[in-house]
């Protein structure tokens, strides 16, 4: 039963994700605004938005 659950919750988390890729929330929008205010990105910055959002309670 848990294994079901599991896999059901993966399975949600990669649509969410895809979504994000297609048109990005909100949140990392902000996100980057906020960075990019602090002088964070040089040149050719790479970031990787993860770890957060798609199963955050």
């Amino acid at each position: 039963m848990i294994f079901e659950e599991a896999k059901t919750i993966a399975k949600d988390n990669v649509e969410y994700h895809k979504r994000q890729i297609v048109t990005p929330y909100r949140s990392t929008v902000k996100m980057i605004e906020w960075l990019n205010e602090k002088g964070v990105f040089k040149d050719h910055t790479k970031i990787v938005d993860m770890a957060c959002g798609g199963v955050a309670i």
